[in-house]
């Protein structure tokens, strides 16, 4: 299973993994640059292939890995974006995570080391004064729960800066620990407030009472609150039963489910909160993170290709897919 989607990975298209850069649309996919080298599948290929166990300039993988981060380093700004062909925010996200898993890797390519610093400080810099968010651009008024999230997830894995290097962690440090606090009050500001309601803790997408709810929410919120959410075992448990009820809904209701982006994305938010807790033995979550993985590898299994990776109807592509295909199963290994 795993081995046949890393050798489908071990293929970059000219240093890149390409996709349909685009936006969600209710919930189809607007593409605005067709199969496209795509910085954010490129991030995540990368991060993926380190999550595997390969490491930099060892064999096929390890000659993409390099060519990844090439690419990633080469379509970063002078402000720190990282970004090509029109891809937002969360692309910018997920190549800081595949930046971040070099520097975890002990990556000694300086170039890297610069670009995680230049995109956390963009990141930072990006942050919404008045909400403590993100949205999908820099230059969004508006916020929401989802974007937030993967903002925050990418600013912690960057603090592996501080694991390598120590000096250039150190300049970062304070307004990281800032703009994680205003993270956290703006997530705060989003879980439902509903004593005896079935929704009750859950978190909204977006400050109105009338915004959605969905297991990417839910996912996003428990992720940024962390330990809060841990330290109310009845909380913990309420929240992951109701995830696992919108998840079956969804699947019953929305056309090719298995295919859509929106499946993968909330399979991923999930795996970055068991993988935040589980390495530290966190006893509530050992156990729930062994059975939805179980239950996830089996439907990574049904679902797989017979070249390895996995189709995506709706979204930027089957890279993405098989990307965070890997990723998901990498705890497995």
């Amino acid at each position: 299973l795993a081995v046949a989607a890393l050798l489908w990975l071990h293929d970059a298209d000219a240093g890149a993994w390409c996709g349909d850069v685009g936006f969600k649309l209710n919930y189809k996919w607007r593409v605005t640059a067709a199969d496209v080298p795509h910085v954010g599948v490129t991030g995540l290929a990368v991060e993926a292939l380190f999550a595997s166990g390969h490491r930099s300039g060892e064999g096929p993988a390890g000659r993409a890995i390099d060519a990844g981060l090439d690419f990633l380093v080469a379509h970063q700004d002078e402000a720190g974006y990282i970004s090509a062909h029109g891809t937002r925010m969360r692309s910018h996200a997920y190549a800081m995570r595949g930046l971040a898993a070099a520097v975890a890797a002990r990556s000694d390519r300086e170039d890297v080391h610069d670009a995680l610093a230049a995109a956390l400080t963009f990141t930072i810099e990006a942050q919404s004064v008045a909400t403590g968010g993100w949205r999908f651009t820099p230059s969004s008024r508006d916020t929401d729960i989802l974007e937030t999230a993967y903002q925050m997830d990418a600013m912690l894995a960057a603090h592996q800066l501080w694991v390598v290097d120590g000096a250039r962690w150190s300049k970062l440090s304070t307004a990281c620990n800032e703009s994680k606090r205003a993270t956290f009050r703006y997530v705060s500001s989003l879980r439902v407030s509903d004593p005896g309601g079935a929704s009750d803790g859950a978190f909204r997408y977006q400050e109105t009472s009338a915004s959605r709810i969905t297991p990417n929410t839910i996912a996003a919120g428990i992720l940024v609150m962390g330990t809060e959410v841990y330290d109310d075992p009845e909380r913990w448990s309420a929240n992951l039963a109701q995830m696992r009820r919108l998840r079956a809904r969804r699947a019953a209701s929305l056309d090719d489910a298995d295919g859509h982006f929106l499946t993968w994305d909330a399979e991923l938010l999930v795996e970055r909160i068991f993988d935040q807790h589980v390495r530290i033995g966190a006893p509530m979550v050992v156990e729930p993170a062994s059975a939805w993985r179980a239950e996830r590898r089996r439907w990574l299994l049904d679902h797989q290709l017979t070249d390895g990776g996995w189709r995506c109807t709706t979204g930027p592509g089957d890279a993405y897919t098989t990307a965070i295909g890997c990723l998901l199963l990498a705890p497995n290994q």
